[in-house]
């Protein structure tokens, strides 16, 4: 499956400021979210990140430092040391002991959250440009259902860009899930609903014989847009 400081709301067309939440309120208690908008700045990786700069990464490489800046800003607002945040083989950020947290860029943004073990298991944290879908990108990702639910909810907020909130949601749902799994996604074996007022559920369906923990197929989190960016953060909370 599969990618600071306040923002002005972009307000679609059959939503309000009042339905769809700030971006400090997408994160549960004992997270913290940390953004970076609009023009490239030039930064270095820390030492133990070198290896991020191989073969084939040079296009990201701002992106991917920035985003790890942002990680950095938001452990010191934990009252943790900043850290290097280098990459695990399988390409996923490795944190700091006692730390879980998600990296995304796209166009223009980039974020992290990041909270304390104790606060949860593992979080996911996407963000998407708020435009369509690119052309036959939906039927890749969306089963029969949630076509209709789309649907319904384009007949509420025509100006919401639906199918890209629903491709966030999922993408941030498979960053929390894969920590704790280590296991690939389809999207099409996770099943989204998306409410208007910037929550979502999503059922994690198996393949017959695929192994998987029965406890982790069941998630929620919030999502927003804010100034043209989809947001949206999944948390799983510490085992009781």
């Amino acid at each position: 499956m599969m990618s600071a400081g306040a923002a002005v709301l972009a307000t679609p067309a059959g939503t309000s400021r009042e339905t769809l939440p700030d971006v400090a309120e997408l994160v549960p208690q004992g997270f913290v979210v940390e953004e970076h908008r609009g023009q490239e700045e030039e930064c270095a990786p820390w030492p133990g990140e070198d290896g991020l700069l191989g073969p084939g990464w040079a296009k990201n490489r701002y992106q991917s430092l920035m985003a790890r800046e942002c990680a950095r800003r938001a452990l010191i607002r934990l009252g943790q040391p900043p850290a290097a945040i280098p990459r695990t083989p399988n390409g996923a950020p490795s944190w700091p002991d006692g730390i879980i947290g998600s990296l995304t860029h796209c166009e223009g943004y980039r974020a992290a959250i990041v909270g304390r073990t104790v606060h949860g298991r593992s979080a996911g944290i996407d963000a998407e440009v708020h435009r369509p879908l690119p052309h036959g990108v939906l039927d890749l990702i969306a089963g029969v259902p949630e076509k209709q639910l789309l649907g319904r909810l384009q007949d509420g907020a025509p100006g919401v860009h639906w199918g890209t909130v629903l491709f966030c949601v999922k993408e941030a749902v498979y960053k929390a899930w894969f920590p704790l799994t280590r296991t690939w996604l389809p999207m099409t074996q996770a099943s989204a609903w998306l409410g208007p007022d910037g929550t979502f559920r999503v059922s994690i369906r198996l393949r017959e014989n695929q192994p998987g923990d029965l406890t982790l197929l069941s998630w929620k989190g919030r999502w927003t847009i804010r100034d043209g960016i989809v947001l949206a953060v999944a948390v799983r909370a510490p085992l009781a």
